[in-house]
């Protein structure tokens, strides 16, 4: 069985009480009878105006990383500005977690969870 976590970015585990530590537990305990996918959600937005795009999006709005899932976040669209937090650095960070477990050998991917904690 095949198993996908979707999320936006590391900065959204903390806020869900998901604890990435029972998922490396799950993963090794199942072995290859089910295997967990990390997939991250970015959304485009090419129709945005310029100011948004810049700030919010790279590659002139094809990839805008998502804000944490919870009401008071998405009611805010400039969650990441005043986090800080630079749209290129979400992208960044999520494609590194990406490749860090794709790298990882079939029987040591359980440990990624433990590197996302």
């Amino acid at each position: 069985m095949r198993l996908d976590l979707w999320y936006g970015s590391i900065y959204e585990f903390p806020l869900s009480d998901m604890e990435l530590s029972d998922f490396s537990k799950m993963s090794d305990i199942f072995q290859e009878h089910v295997i967990f996918t990390p997939r991250t959600i970015n959304k485009q937005c090419k129709h945005c105006n310029a100011d948004h795009k810049k700030g919010l999006c790279i590659h002139d709005g094809d990839f805008c990383p998502t804000v944490p899932d919870q009401p008071q976040y998405k009611r805010d669209p400039y969650f990441l500005e005043e986090n800080h937090l630079s749209p290129i650095k979400i992208i960044d960070e999520n494609l590194k977690e990406q490749c860090v477990h794709q790298a990882m050998v079939p029987e040591h991917r359980s440990e990624w969870f433990n590197f996302m904690s």
